[in-house]
C-alpha cells in the first residue's frame, strides 16, 4: 500500500504530533506499506528565530521517505502550515497513493490536502489530534466555531475515516454532524521494548551533579505546557522536602527567559535546571533518573510524553484535560490535577516524594498499562482502517 502522512512538524522539530507521525510511518513501513511524509522544515523555534529543520529529503528505511517542504517565512507563527501551501500542492498532484492520512485539524494544509484528495478521487483519513480540550480555550471559542462549521465540517465530510486519540474527543467531534460510524479512536503510542533495559539512573545525576530526588517535566517551553505552574509549586515542595532539584527538559517556544525569570522571583533559580531539548540515550537517562514526572499542561489530546514516562515505570502527576484521564487513574498509576492548581501540585509532589513505596506501585502499575499502547498495535489498528477505507472506497465507485 502506498500510503502518504501530511503533518505540520517532524522531527528533528520537536512535536509530539512529529513524533507520532514517525513512530507510525516506520512501524507501517516495516509492515511493507511505501509511506511518504510530507510536511514543513521549519524547526521549533521562538518568534522570529530563522531555523530550518533536517534535510529538505530524507529516506529513513527502503519504505519510508520524507519530504521537508520550505516554510515561508520561517520565524513567523503557522508557516509550517500556511508557507508550504504551494509546496505542498505541486507535491500532492506529482505522488499516486492509494491513501492519503492527514495529521490535525484546522490547519490550512488539511484543508488543501483534503481538498486535493477529493478532486483526484484518492480516499483520506483525518487524525485529530487534540479535541477535548477545546473548551479550555475561550479565546478560540468565536474561530473554531466559524471553523468547524464551514472548513472543518468539509474536511470531516470528506474524510473516509476520523480517527481520535481520546473518548471524549470523540464526543465531542460528533457535534459538528460528523457520521459517528466514521470515527474511531486510536490513541498514541511509546515503544515499550525502548524502556526494558533503563540505564542507571546515577548517570543523569552524574552528568548534571545532583545530588537528591528529581521532579521532571519534559515538553516544549510554551505558556500553555503550565510549567510556570510547576515552578510557582516548587517552594512549597522544597519546605517538605528540601533534598530535589526539578528538571525542566524540552525545546525552548518563546517562553525560557520567562520561566527562568519566575525561578528566581520564587526563589527556587538553585533548584530547578533547564537541560534544553534531549533525545534517545539522553531521554532515557532523565526518565531513569527522576522520582516524579509531572506534566501542568492546560490541553492536551494524548501526550506521549505520559506514556514514556509510565514505560519508565515512573509515577505521573498530570493535569485533567485531554486524554490525560485515560491513562492516569488517579491514585492508582498518578494523580489527576486541575490545571493551575499550584497547592495541589504541590500536595501530590510531596506525597509521592515522601513515599517510596507508592512511588513504586504506581510506577509498575503505569507500566502495566502503557502494554496496550505500543507503536507495533496502534500501527496494527491503524492499517485496518486503511484497508477498510480503501476496500470501502473502491467497491462504491
Amino acid at each position: 500500500m502506498k500510503i502518504i502522512q501530511v503533518c505540520p512538524k517532524f522531527p528533528p522539530s520537536i512535536s509530539g504530533l512529529g513524533n507520532h507521525v514517525y513512530n507510525l510511518s516506520y512501524e507501517l513501513s516495516l509492515r511493507g506499506h511505501q509511506v511518504t511524509v510530507l510536511t514543513s522544515n521549519r524547526n521549533n523555534i521562538g518568534l522570529f528565530k530563522i531555523s530550518r529543520a533536517g534535510k529538505p529529503y530524507e529516506k529513513i528505511t527502503d519504505n519510508f521517505e520524507v519530504y521537508r517542504l520550505k516554510a515561508y517565512p520561517p520565524g513567523i507563527p503557522y508557516a509550517d502550515t500556511y508557507g508550504i501551501v504551494p509546496s505542498l500542492i505541486k507535491k500532492l498532484m506529482k505522488l499516486n497513493p492509494d491513501i492519503i492520512h492527514i495529521q490535525s485539524y484546522m490547519r490550512i494544509h488539511s484543508d488543501i490536502t483534503s481538498i486535493l484528495g477529493r478532486m483526484r478521487s484518492i480516499p483520506s483519513i483525518l487524525t485529530v489530534h487534540s479535541f477535548g480540550d477545546i473548551p479550555l480555550r475561550p479565546h478560540l471559542g468565536p474561530l473554531m466555531k466559524f471553523y468547524n462549521h464551514t472548513l472543518g465540517k468539509m474536511d470531516l465530510k470528506f474524510a473516509s475515516k476520523i480517527i481520535v486519540l481520546t473518548s471524549n474527543a470523540a464526543e465531542y467531534i460528533s457535534q459538528f454532524g460528523c457520521d459517528k460510524e466514521k470515527i474511531c479512536i486510536i490513541p498514541n503510542g511509546v515503544n515499550c521494548d525502548d524502556f526494558l533495559n533503563m540505564p542507571s539512573p546515577w548517570i543523569f545525576k552524574k552528568d548534571n551533579k545532583i545530588d537528591g530526588k528529581v521532579v521532571l517535566f519534559v515538553g516544549a517551553l510554551i505558556s500553555g505546557k503550565g510549567v510556570q505552574y510547576l515552578i510557582k509549586a516548587m517552594p512549597q515542595v522544597l519546605q517538605e522536602c528540601p533534598n530535589i532539584v526539578l528538571i525542566i527538559t524540552g525545546g525552548d517556544g518563546g517562553f525560557q527567559d520567562y520561566l527562568i525569570r519566575l525561578s528566581k522571583k520564587v526563589g527556587i533559580e538553585n533548584k530547578v535546571l533547564f537541560t534544553g531539548p534531549l533525545y534517545n540515550k539522553k531521554l532515557l537517562e532523565a526518565y531513569s533518573a527522576c522520582d516524579v514526572f509531572v506534566l501542568p499542561s492546560k490541553r492536551e489530546g494524548l501526550p506521549t510524553v505520559i506514556l514514556e514516562a509510565m514505560a519508565s515505570e515512573k509515577p505521573v502527576v498530570a493535569t485533567n484535560v485531554g486524554g490525560n484521564p485515560e491513562v492516569i487513574e488517579d491514585g492508582i498509576n498518578g494523580f489527576l490535577v486541575e490545571y493551575g492548581d499550584e497547592m495541589k501540585l504541590a500536595e501530590k509532589i510531596i506525597y509521592l516524594l515522601k513515599h517510596e513505596d507508592i512511588r513504586e506501585k504506581m510506577g509498575k502499575n503505569g507500566r502495566k498499562k502503557v502494554k496496550d499502547y505500543s507503536w507495533k498495535l496502534i500501527a496494527e489498528e491503524t492499517e485496518k482502517v486503511y484497508n477498510e477505507v480503501i476496500n470501502g472506497y473502491y467497491d462504491q465507485r
